[in-house]
């Protein structure tokens, strides 16, 4: 009997405890329950830890606007109901910025072609230097590969001229210190910066 004590203490310790949890584990019949703190027998069921047993809410439905309607979190980073949601909304991010990164390259390199301009739209970027315009799904906007170009800007402060589309926005004003600038046309937060800041 002893032996069998022992081997239960030694298989409780080697079990995974969870944070903050009673641990309780009950053995075969006939033996009891046993504590994970000392190999005593429980004189009564450990009380269940009900932040441990909250139910997660079920994902929204519907498509892209749930998320905008969620609440008045702005920050994408947690703004899904569950982890579910947030590692679709951290793909869909993620696309957003390959995205980014690959029409910067094909700017820069028109911009080496033609004598150091930018292209009056994006549109002269295709097919020599991109496929095509990448559409993006920012969360809370419709899929798009709109371009909002901005002729006029006045000032460095993007902030100013982000209408929010979810598509791109292109600084196309020769006078600008930001000539050729591509953003996208988001103010929502990611992982503390606004969408149009990366």
């Amino acid at each position: 009997m002893k032996n069998i004590e022992i081997l239960l203490l030694s298989a409780v310790i080697a079990m995974p405890v969870c944070a903050g949890a009673q641990n309780t584990r009950k053995t075969s019949p006939g033996v009891g329950s046993v504590s994970s703190e000392g190999g005593a027998p429980a004189a009564r069921r450990q009380p269940r830890n009900k932040k441990l047993d909250a139910k997660v809410p079920p994902p929204a439905k519907g498509g892209t606007e749930d998320f905008a309607a969620r609440g008045p979190s702005d920050d994408l980073y947690e703004a899904g109901a569950n982890p579910d949601e947030n590692l679709i909304i951290r793909a869909r991010v993620g696309a957003a910025f390959s995205g980014l990164s690959g029409l910067r390259s094909a700017l820069t390199l028109y911009w080496g072609d033609n004598e150091m301009a930018f292209p009056p739209d994006l549109q002269a970027l295709v097919p020599q230097y991109t496929e095509r315009i990448f559409a993006i799904n920012i969360p809370g906007c419709a899929k798009t590969n709109k371009v909002t170009l901005v002729k006029n800007l006045k000032g460095a402060d993007l902030g100013k001229v982000i209408r929010n589309t979810g598509g791109w926005l292109y600084i196309a004003d020769p006078k600008s210190k930001r000539w050729g600038d591509l953003v996208i046309d988001s103010s929502r937060i990611y992982k503390g910066k606004p969408l149009y800041e990366y």
